[in-house]
């Protein structure tokens, strides 16, 4: 994949090519061993020059025996289990029997800008565990812990615990809970219900989240803010569409006396075969905001789509009271000729208040072997 970015106006630009590379062995049927690498090679053009910047998102080998009872994977790696989250340069070992999904793992925070280094060991240790059990069909539980220190200091050390149940075939409910064990405050919270009925479809979730900073981190010094949040929503069937619509109350923590600490977004949708259109609007403490979008894809023939997308906002930031608006459009054609082989090509433009336009290509394309 390729990107390429070019600002005359700066006396700049910039190219990022993008590639992945997998690799599977199959010695026997229950061995299986893998490899996933994923990097970047970004061309920077400087007013004085040039320079190369090579990022690596992820590289690692894994082991897998019999079927996917027992993997090990070693090298650069996205973690997203319960309250471990994050790209770590690391080992980890995940063990599933009947019914049970167990993790472990050990290793370094990788490098903030990806480059193909190590930290050192004082640099970012993390250590994470993450255990779920099935009971049944209807309910799934989880918990978790992650701990990183740095210079022998705890940086982040979090415990977490999940809960889903599945009430029948047309309800659902899950909650997720993460809780910072240095500062002993909830961390993160979120529960979602889901409702269905032949032609209506009933959602509501509620979260609470604070701000993610380590514990020993320069920006801890600056007052962040957290939030509490609801957001309730009901669709409902018509024809061969739906129409829909959503809203979203927000509180803030520590707003300055005088000033009002919540903010509600209304979204109203339509989604059929070929597409989604919407409405937004916003008000209160985060700024107003109103505007329209559409989303739409077309299937020319069995081996050529196409994909519209337009929005219009205009929007006040809390900060400053002034109106800006921000214009966007793309249009693409994804080639799909035969089974192994796929091309992706997309033109983007935007108009904003910092920038009369700003036009990029993207172009992507894939080949299975």
């Amino acid at each position: 994949m390729a990107y390429a970015w070019d600002a005359p106006a700066q006396g700049g630009g910039r190219v990022d090519a993008y590639q992945g590379l997998n690799l599977r062995v199959r010695p026997s049927q229950a061995v299986d061993f893998r490899t996933h690498f994923r990097f970047a090679r970004r061309f920077d053009r400087l007013e004085d020059g040039y320079r190369w910047d090579e990022k690596v998102y992820q590289a690692y080998a894994d082991t897998r025996i019999a079927g996917r009872t027992l993997v090990a994977r070693l090298g650069r790696q996205f973690v997203y289990k319960g309250a471990v989250n994050g790209t770590f340069d690391a080992l980890t070992v995940r063990y599933q029997p009947s019914g049970w999904d167990i993790q472990a793992m050990a290793g370094l925070a990788a490098p903030v800008d990806r480059t193909l280094e190590l930290l050192g060991t004082d640099e970012g240790q993390a250590l994470g565990f993450y255990a779920g059990r099935q009971f049944g069909k209807a309910l799934r539980a989880n918990v978790s812990w992650f701990n990183r220190t740095r210079s022998d200091m705890t940086a982040w050390h979090l415990a977490g615990g999940g809960l889903s149940l599945r009430l029948s075939d047309n309800a659902f409910v899950q909650s997720e809970l993460d809780y910072n064990l240095e500062q002993e405050v909830v961390q993160r919270f979120r529960g979602r219900a889901w409702f269905e009925t032949d032609r209506v479809v009933f959602t509501g979730e509620a979260g609470v989240q604070k701000p993610q900073i380590y514990q020993d981190s320069f920006f801890s010094i600056f007052q962040l803010t957290g939030f509490s949040q609801a957001r309730l929503g009901v669709a409902y069937k018509v024809g061969g569409g739906r129409i829909g619509y959503q809203f979203i109350g927000t509180r803030f923590d520590d707003v300055a006396d005088g000033e009002s600490d919540t903010s509600g977004e209304s979204l109203l949708t339509w989604t059929g075969k070929w597409g989604t259109l919407g409405a937004i609007y916003q008000g209160g403490y985060a700024g107003d905001r109103v505007g329209l979008y559409a989303d739409a894809r077309i299937d020319v023939m069995k081996s050529l789509a196409l994909s519209v997308r337009a929005s219009r906002l205009e929007y006040e930031r809390r900060s400053i009271s002034l109106d800006e608006d921000a214009t966007a459009f793309s249009a693409g054609l994804t080639f799909r000729p035969n089974a192994p082989f796929w091309c992706q090509v997309e033109g983007q433009r935007s108009l904003n208040n910092r920038f009369d336009q700003d036009t990029r290509l993207f172009v992507r394309a894939g080949y299975t072997l």
